[in-house]
């Protein structure tokens, strides 16, 4: 059963909200079948999780979705690139170790004889300083790509007030 003095939250056929406190000596099936009758429709008892749901307005979904595509796009963002059927790591440390490496043998001329680069799976696999620019190149376009689709999905999110078209942003798509 129910507390005494407790706030119960109904939904009825036409998804209208109800709440009603139910007091000492009331017994919530019949207060359910009173209501009812007045409003000529089905009712049930939403639980707290529904309720929550449904009352929350729309500026608490657009935040929740805001973090979630930020959390996605920073996985996406920092997930490896493929060069050449080798796996890279794409995370910022490793693109500010790539572009002061490709910085210092570019002002030398070149790379050391027999230079290697890490692979994602640690392998040591020996690249030409052209190489490194393409790496590079790929990090820097993954980031751009995965920023722009993050901005626009973001966009969406703050120009709708549709809980329901809110929370359907995805980052899949």
């Amino acid at each position: 059963g129910f507390e005494v003095d407790k706030q119960i939250n109904l939904i009825d056929e036409k998804n209208q909200l109800h709440t009603i406190i139910l007091t000492e000596g009331q017994i919530l099936s019949e207060v359910i079948k009173e209501l009812e009758k007045i409003h000529n429709t089905k009712m049930r008892v939403l639980s707290d999780d529904e309720y929550n749901e449904r009352v929350y307005n729309v500026d608490y979904y657009r935040d929740n979705k805001l973090m979630e595509l930020d959390k996605a796009k920073n996985k996406d963002i920092n997930s490896d690139v493929l060069y050449k059927g080798n796996y890279f790591q794409n995370r910022e440390v490793d693109r500010n170790l790539l572009t002061s490496t490709i910085m210092l043998y570019q002002t030398l001329g070149e790379l050391p004889k027999g230079f290697v680069w890490i692979s994602s799976d640690n392998k040591q696999i020996e690249v030409t300083l052209q190489d490194l620019i393409n790496i590079g190149a790929l990090m820097g376009a993954k980031v751009n790509e995965v920023t722009i689709k993050a901005r626009n999905l973001k966009d969406k999110v703050i120009a709708s007030d549709d809980k329901d078209y809110i929370n359907s942003i995805t980052w899949e798509g």
